[in-house]
């Protein structure tokens, strides 16, 4: 996949090597669909953007009905043009698709960004490090408490608490 590669920041080069493969067949239609599927696959895995295409797709649906909606009133409200009864229909479709739409995208990018998470690549790689010595850059394996690696110290005692003041004493006249 072209998009693992790219990720990390690994540099490319062109390669003017040919190819050794076999003579093409006649009637080899499904070699276009595996690499259909193959580019759809570096496509989604790599990327967001369809997912936001559909939620803009979505915006532009509910806004599109919505300006049909005042047109549609217009015509009828100034100029007494009577609207046929499909455009009722034609608007709320198109306003609560619209509105579905949106919703997936933004459902999607929330998943999206739970795979990106949970992939757990790192932030960064490094390439290069300079000026860091082989000594220093070492560390030293934490040691507990009781002197053995991987153990937990004993649990801290809680501070002592100080007795609550003393109420003064009421006097009754």
């Amino acid at each position: 996949m072209k998009g693992i590669f790219a990720w990390p920041g690994f540099k490319s080069r062109r390669s003017s090597s040919r190819p050794t493969c076999a003579p093409t067949r006649p009637g080899r239609a499904g070699a276009f669909f595996k690499l259909w599927r193959f580019a759809l696959d570096g496509l989604f895995s790599f990327s967001t953007a369809p997912l936001k295409i559909w939620t803009y797709v979505g915006a532009i649906s509910a806004v599109g009905a919505f300006i049909y909606l005042l047109i549609t009133l217009i015509q009828k409200i100034v100029f007494g043009i009577d609207a046929p009864g499909y455009a009722s229909i034609l608007i709320l479709l198109l306003f609560f698709n619209g509105l579905h739409m949106i919703s997936n995208g933004i459902q999607g990018e929330y998943i999206a960004r739970i795979f990106e998470e949970v992939k757990g690549r790192p932030l960064y790689v490094v390439g290069q490090t300079f000026g860091l010595d082989d000594d220093a850059a070492q560390v030293e394996p934490v040691v507990a408490a009781a002197g053995k690696p991987g153990t937990h110290p004993p649990p801290r005692e809680p501070p002592p608490r100080e007795p609550p003041p003393a109420k003064p004493a009421m006097r009754v006249q």
